[in-house]
């Protein structure tokens, strides 16, 4: 009796441990769920990886437009500040430079003495009037005129008291139009013709600005550094100083 309960024991015991192995089919089906769900949630991840890197990209490209939107505007603003200073330095110029002197009267010229004394010689009225209209369109944006105004000044008056000033306005003119290789050779211009002009810096400034606009980084340089060595005091010494800081 013994001998029978335990085997019956141990058949009961076999049943059981069988019961086991015919649940096998469910929990390859729950390790499959699970697995399927873990791989949609790679899939959801990765997806929104995919699109926080486009959004970094877009972001990026927006950057760097704001950033050259921000140089160009920066850029017309040197220009504009370039020529409104030109004008400055025009008007101070003209303010403190001899007039053409009126003639004195001759004895017993009657119409001298009925209608006043003549404001000037024909010339030197042509003169100023040249330049003036010339200096006029440089100030209204009319750089094209501008440059054949002073050219044709310059042609006239090749010894005429503004030919340095006519000079830097040409120069100015094409540097406005963001034409720097010509800019820079009319800024050099000035220095060969007008050596001892007060124009001299800040012509070689500009012509180093114009050669770094044009790729010229060498030549930019070697201009500042002419500026810094042969007119340490000067605004634009001081300038030229400070953009050469910079580039290191």
């Amino acid at each position: 009796m013994p001998a029978a309960f335990a085997l019956a024991l141990a058949f009961a015991g076999g049943l059981g441990g069988c019961g086991g192995f015919f649940n096998m089919p469910d929990r390859v089906a729950e390790t499959q769920t699970q697995v399927t769900e873990v791989d949609r949630k790679q899939e959801a991840l990765a997806k929104e990886m995919t699109e926080l890197r486009q959004l970094i990209e877009r972001q990026e490209a927006l950057l760097r437009e704001m950033r050259a939107d921000q140089q160009a505007t920066a850029g017309e603003l040197r220009s504009t500040i370039d020529v409104l200073k030109n004008q400055l330095d025009q008007a101070n110029r003209q303010a403190t430079r001899p007039r053409p002197k009126t003639p004195a009267p001759v004895p017993g010229d009657t119409a001298a003495a009925t209608n006043g004394p003549p404001v000037g010689s024909a010339p030197a009225l042509e003169e100023e009037g040249l330049y003036q209209v010339a200096l006029q369109n440089l100030q209204q944006g009319k750089y094209p005129l501008a440059v054949t105004g002073f050219r044709e000044y310059m042609s006239k008056f090749p010894e005429g008291s503004y030919g340095d000033d006519a000079q830097y306005g040409i120069a100015e003119s094409y540097y406005a139009q963001s034409d720097f290789p010509t800019a820079a050779i009319e800024f050099r211009a000035l220095v060969d013709r007008y050596p001892t002009s007060e124009r001299v810096p800040a012509a070689l400034y500009k012509a180093g600005l114009s050669y770094f606009e044009s790729g010229r980084d060498d030549l930019g340089r070697a201009y500042l550094e002419r500026v810094v060595n042969e007119y340490p005091y000067s605004d634009e010494g001081l300038k030229a100083k400070s953009r050469l800081e910079t580039l290191h």
